[in-house]
């Protein structure tokens, strides 16, 4: 038994872009556009408005782009020492893995996003060049533990396998 489908119209330069976009992903319009409203629904059903939490989103980006991140209050209210943060970690990614948030992909972005790694194919590689992506380097260690995400270190070169 197929689906039943509905018509949505769009301006032909909206479609276009769209179309350019999801080509651009590898992959279909429609599929595009599937993907991108099973996400909006799941916002609105825990309570969010999508154009608002893409509009936040975009800030985010850009305030990213001005050397901002996302730190948990307890890492910056005190004076934290490196390995403290795992603990916080730890308990991020239970928190995170019970939610149903892929780890991986969050550690992978985490990591990218604030140049605390280097990514080869399904591993990162993290290096802390400062006292403070140390300390963030040791929250994704924390993460990682939690979720069970393999994890190594050679000095102050830590290896997190990520799943591909």
């Amino acid at each position: 038994m197929s689906k039943s489908r509905r018509c949505i119209g769009l301006d032909v330069d909206l479609a276009e872009e769209l179309k350019n976009i999801a080509s651009n992903r590898g992959m279909s319009i429609v599929g595009y556009l599937r993907k991108l409203l099973e996400e909006v629904i799941e916002l609105e059903n825990h309570g969010y408005y999508a154009p608002e939490v893409l509009n936040e989103k975009k800030i985010e980006l850009i305030l990213s782009k001005l050397g901002f991140i996302y730190i948990p209050a307890e890492l910056v209210e005190k004076t934290v020492n490196p390995e403290d943060a795992e603990v916080v970690g730890l308990r991020i990614g239970k928190a995170l893995t019970e939610l149903g948030i892929d780890l991986t992909e969050f550690i992978e972005r985490f990591a990218v996003r604030n140049d605390l790694a280097i990514v080869q194919r399904n591993t990162l590689i993290l290096i802390p060049t400062t006292v403070v992506k140390k300390v963030l380097i040791y929250l994704l260690i924390g993460m990682a533990k939690a979720g069970d995400v393999p994890v190594s270190s050679s000095g102050d070169v830590v290896i997190i396998k990520l799943k591909r």
